[in-house]
Order: C-alpha cells, then structure tokens, then sequence
C-alpha cells in the first residue's frame, strides 16, 4: 500500500502507478499475440471459421484495451510531472 502525505501521493508514487499501467499494457499485448497464433488454425470447416472470427473479435478488444492502458499510463505520467513541478514550486 503506498503511504500518503496530507496532500496526497508523491510524483515518484504517481509515476510509479503509471509504469504498472505500461507493464499491464505489454502483458495485453502479449497475450494478444498469442491468441492470435492459437486462431492460426489449419483446419476447414464452419467451426474453424466461428473459431477464427472469436479470436480476431477477443485480439481486437485486447489491443484496444492495451491501447486504453497506454493512454492511462500517459495520463497518469503526466499527473506526476504536474506533482513534481508543484512540489518544487513548494
């Protein structure tokens, strides 16, 4: 658990959360590629195709979610730098 001033957490804490959101993001992102090789079937028939269409559907929504994650983690740096430029400013 992260400990907080009476104004809230610190810049370094902040970034910190931010580089859990990058990490979760490459997880996404690896677990997209994966999935994406276990829909590589070589079999043809109609429950391949259904099978391949869920895949591309899930691989979509885990890059779109990576993608979110990212823009969180920018958001969240940026927070901290406005924390640290606030906490020099004193």
């Amino acid at each position: 658990m992260m400990g907080y001033a009476a104004g809230g957490p610190s810049a370094g804490e902040v970034a910190r959360v931010a580089g859990v959101l990058d990490r979760l993001a490459g997880q996404m992102d690896e677990a997209r590629v994966r999935l994406a090789a276990a829909g590589a079937v070589e079999w043809e028939s109609a429950a391949a195709q259904a099978f391949r269409e869920a895949v591309a559907g899930q691989a979509h929504a885990l890059a779109a979610a990576a993608d979110d994650l990212r823009g969180a983690a920018g958001l969240v740096r940026h927070y901290s730098l406005r924390l640290d430029v606030a906490g020099a400013a004193g």
